[in-house]
């Protein structure tokens, strides 16, 4: 099991950039901008781009200089409050010939020391490569381990780290900040990391996550599965991200493992454990923000469908799809957990397509529930 393995490079490495730390060397001021006298209301961010903020406390020429190179300016101008001046915020398309969202969100299935090498070198170096800054969030890992691997395969990981090209970091620092997890900061946590990178020069952000500490009794460990259904639309169809999820088999339960990897619309690796199928299976949907269900929603599925619908509540998007054409059945109690969410989204209602009969049923006997939702049967 990687970082089981004893000898070299011991504890952490003296890493010198961190994830989300914008500012650069050196000191300097950002460009004056007279506010205008009212701030109109601006749409969401267009896909495939992320807003690059540059305030005149904190960025230095060297990020200006960087950030300009790769930015298309767009003109806007908020307050940042309390007297601390304004910030320009800017826009970075995400780099050309980037894959899909759907591609850029992987789950990395294995089993052995071997093919958890196997991901890890070719992950990297495919980022190394193409220009992109590469971050490793260790876990079961020791930090040395990873280091020592890519320079076995050949990886030259020691130069990319000294001209800030390749992070290796923990997940006590990123997803368990604060020693718990919790999505609206991770996903925030993202956008921060994705500026940083962009602000120094890379192409794009590249990351790989050890998810074993979602086994562990860590609070919040439970919304992990909110977690990645939710990323989908809101980190990687916005921002220039790419990122794979390492699940270690030895570590993570069989039937917990499917679900999360379920929830990921690109895997790799195949599951060696025996095992049955999730009773339910959720993922987002690829062509519009929303979930496909499937399966059969029950008692023994209830915690996955309180997932799904704490992703549907928390979704930013005004019009939310849930695909239940390939549900075969859903009780009650999954019922009154989707029709809770969708009356958080009020006055936007969520569009439910492929409806079963039992559902258009229980909804003419429990008319309350269906309120916040738009039914379309099969």
């Amino acid at each position: 099991m990687p970082g089981t393995e004893t000898g070299g490079a011991a504890g952490r490495l003296p890493y010198a950039h961190r994830l989300g730390s914008a500012a650069a060397p050196g000191t300097g001021e950002a460009p004056r901008v007279r506010p205008p006298a009212r701030l109109p209301s601006r749409p969401s961010p267009p896909r495939g781009t992320v807003p690059v903020r540059v305030t005149a406390a904190s960025a230095s020429s060297r990020t200006l200089r960087a950030t300009v190179r790769l930015v298309r300016w767009r003109g806007d101008v908020r307050p940042r409050g309390h007297g601390k001046g304004w910030v320009v915020t800017m826009r970075v398309p995400a780099a050309e010939g980037m894959e899909s969202a759907a591609d850029r969100h992987t789950a990395a299935i294995f089993s052995t020391d071997a093919e958890w090498a196997d991901h890890l070198v070719a992950f990297v170096r495919a980022g190394l490569e193409h220009g992109e800054q590469v971050q490793y969030f260790a876990d079961a890992t020791e930090p040395g381990q990873v280091m020592r691997t890519l320079t076995d395969r050949g990886v030259d990981a020691a130069s990319a780290v000294r001209r800030g090209q390749f992070v290796v970091t923990t997940a006590a620092e990123t997803y368990l900040t604060g020693g718990r997890f919790d999505p609206d900061a991770m996903i925030e946590l993202w956008r921060v990391a994705v500026e940083s990178a962009a602000s120094r020069g890379h192409r794009a952000l590249r990351a790989i996550g050890e998810m074993s500490w979602a086994v562990r009794d860590i609070a919040g460990a439970d919304r992990l599965l909110e977690y990645e259904l939710r990323i989908h639309q809101e980190v990687f169809e916005r921002l220039p991200l790419t990122a794979s999820c390492f699940y270690d088999q030895r570590v993570v339960p069989h039937d917990a493992l499917e679900v999360l990897a379920g929830a990921h619309l690109t895997r790799v690796g195949a599951s060696s454990a025996a095992g049955p199928a999730p009773s339910v299976a959720v993922a987002p949907l690829s062509d519009r923000p929303g979930l496909r269900l499937s399966g059969s929603a029950g008692y023994e599925s209830r915690r996955t469908v309180e997932s799904a619908a704490a992703a549907l509540a928390g979704s930013p998007t005004e019009q939310v799809t849930l695909d239940l054409s390939a549900l075969d059945h859903l009780d009650v109690a999954a019922l009154a957990d989707i029709a809770q969410a969708a009356m958080r989204r009020l006055p936007a209602r969520v569009h439910v397509l492929g409806a079963p009969p039992a559902l258009t049923r229980m909804l003419h006997f429990f008319p309350e529930l269906a309120s916040g939702l738009e039914v379309t049967g099969r």
